[in-house]
């Protein structure tokens, strides 16, 4: 499994948002990176690795050592992979507040310091350059031949180069060059990169309807989820854990909103608290259908998504990964060695070819009755 291309293989649920502006990009990265491990875990859906059953459940460890392609002399200097959990945040709040940007920052983290230099010279914040400078602390890895001359004033292959090869669970995307042929320009940008993709039409629609009403209730309410990124880092070992959607406990704050404490909580609570994700998306949702900006069938089928992964988080249902250790077990040519059989994974991918079908039956094991 020791190669790149082992990594790039794997699976996985991206959602890309636009946002108003640079400061709400910013704090939705920042909020992002907190649920970022949350989500993967509650979308678990890798429980086999290369023929073999593993002992986690996601991709994402794998992913990162797939990845890492630290010479000797960075181990000391780089600390972790090219894949691997967004490294600091970045939010403008930060800019003014020294203080707390030390206590949500509490890793350190190598930079590129002519880059850091250049950035402050600028006029860039120093929160947002060290973001940057830290990027620019590993080399290049991806060159194109023709594209080797372009006018770095003008064009931004080079920068995309370097940002586009740094696999963070979250990723903080400036606009790109305006389209030659359009004139139309992209804006700032906020893509989430951990979820898992799943067996179902229906799981994936409500893994991205999900974190689509996150991104809309978190700009609009002004959420405020940051923890020390040290215990973010913690968070997400523990999201791929066998079974950690119900079984594991995560960081997390009190509230949503205001000064609190940051304990560790279950999903059920994180989810479903007084203070809950949950809870106060489906508040969020009754005053938009109030307003008339939400339909009651879109509200419906959101509460469906919902419902879904407050199901996993209290074991009621699986993660895809429970799902399909099940399957391993029940299957009669499985000798219960960890060795996956060559029919097993005929018919696991029969099964995966045939369950989205229109005519096929969502199944109820994995889905019971919120789809």
């Amino acid at each position: 499994m020791d190669s790149q291309a082992f990594g790039a293989c794997q699976c996985c649920t991206q959602a890309t948002f636009l946002t108003r502006n640079l400061d709400d990009a910013r704090n939705l990265t920042d909020q992002f990176l907190v649920l970022a491990p949350l989500l993967l875990a509650l979308t678990a859906a890798t429980p086999f690795l290369r023929g073999l059953v593993a002992d986690t459940d996601t991709r994402w460890q794998t992913f990162q050592q797939c990845w890492d392609d630290r010479r000797e002399d960075e181990l000391e200097s780089i600390r972790n992979s090219r894949v691997s959990p967004s490294d600091m945040f970045i939010g403008s709040s930060f800019i003014s507040d020294q203080a707390a940007e030390q206590a949500a920052n509490d890793i350190h983290v190598p930079i590129h310091n002519p880059s850091m230099e250049s950035l402050q010279a600028a006029g860039v914040d120093h929160v947002l350059s060290r973001h940057v400078a830290h990027l620019l602390a590993r080399d290049a890895i991806a060159v194109v031949q023709n594209r080797l001359g372009v006018d770095d004033s003008v064009e931004a292959d080079h920068w995309e180069q370097l940002q586009g090869t740094n696999w963070n669970n979250v990723r903080f995307k400036p606009p790109p060059q305006s389209s030659s042929s359009t004139g139309h320009e992209i804006g700032w940008r906020v893509e989430f990169r951990s979820p898992e993709v799943q067996l179902t039409d229906f799981e994936n629609a409500g893994v991205v309807a999900v974190i689509r009403m996150l991104a809309e209730i978190i700009s609009d309410e002004k959420w405020d989820l940051v923890i020390p990124v040290s215990l973010c880092e913690e968070n997400d070992v523990r999201s791929a854990s066998r079974r950690a959607a119900c079984g594991a406990k995560f960081w997390f704050r009190t509230s949503v909103v205001g000064k609190c404490e940051v304990t560790e909580q279950s999903l059920t609570e994180i989810l479903g608290g007084d203070q809950g994700i949950f809870t106060r998306c489906r508040a969020w949702l009754d005053r938009r259908c109030e307003q008339l900006s939400c339909s009651s069938s879109a509200r419906s089928k959101l509460e469906s998504y919902m419902k879904l992964f407050e199901s996993r988080a209290a074991g009621t249902l699986p993660t895809p990964a429970t799902f399909l250790r099940r399957r391993l077990q029940e299957h009669p040519a499985y000798n219960n060695d960890g060795v996956l059989p060559m029919s097993f994974v005929h018919d696991l991918c029969v099964f995966a070819a045939q369950v989205n079908q229109p005519e096929a039956a969502w199944p109820a094991d994995l889905l019971g009755d919120v789809q």
